[in-house]
This record gives C-alpha cells, structure tokens and sequence, in this order.
C-alpha cells in the first residue's frame, strides 16, 4: 500500500517540477492542471489503500492498483508530451498504458454474479411435502 502511495507522490512531484519549466502556455492552465494532477494522485493512493480491505478480492484489488498506477503513468508521460517537450513514438506509450488502465479498473468493478440457489436433488422432499 505504501508502495502506491509513494509512486504516486514521486509522479505528483516530479509533474510539479515539470509544470514549473513548462511553457508560457501553461501559465492559463495550471490550477486546472494542478487540480487534476490532485484528482489523479487521489485515485492511486484510495487504490493502495484499498488493498488488504474487505469487499473485494486480493485479485480485484491489486487489478484496481494496477490500472490506477498505469493511468497515472499514462497522464505523466501525456503531461511531459505536451508540456515540457516532445517525446517521438510515446502517443504509443501513453495509449498502451492507457487502454491497460481502463482495463484493469474494469475488471476491477464488474459486478460478480450473486451464487445461484443449488439444485434440489430428486429423491429429497420439500418442506411441505415432509409436513403432509
């Protein structure tokens, strides 16, 4: 869990660096941009500590950390992209991470089938059946 949550700042800080070079451009941009960093930190670190918690599967929860670690690689590497300088071939990079990301958060939160009833065996008799 720990783990999730230091990456998480280690990106935060290392985007804030980068927000501080960035072009003139950005200068309009950077409460929305900060604000979203804050929405994307946000999400790794309520992913880490959802780990070990009850409600879901240790699969499903480190599936959920997975895909928000890589979104948030996604949105680092897309941030760098636009903001600091380009980076040839990382759209490749960013989409792989990205379509991962959303995977991974979905299989995280499907929906697990509720366990059907079992069968009644054919030789057992209902409750009214025994009654009579």
């Amino acid at each position: 869990m720990l783990a999730g949550v230091g990456a998480t700042a280690a990106v935060g800080y290392l985007l804030a660096l980068d927000l501080e070079r960035a072009e003139i451009r950005l200068v309009t941009k950077a409460l929305p941009v900060t604000a979203y960093i804050a929405v994307i930190c946000t999400m790794t670190w309520r992913a880490a500590a959802m780990v070990g918690s009850a409600g879901l599967t240790r699969r499903e929860q480190w599936t959920a950390l997975a895909g928000a670690l890589m979104f948030t690689a996604s949105d680092g590497l897309l941030a760098l992209k636009l903001f600091v300088r380009p980076l040839p071939g990382a759209g490749y990079a960013i989409m792989l991470l990205y379509w991962s990301a959303q995977l991974c958060i979905a299989v995280s939160a499907r929906e697990r089938p509720a366990p059907s009833p079992a069968p009644a065996s054919e030789g057992a008799l209902s409750s009214d059946e025994r009654l009579s």
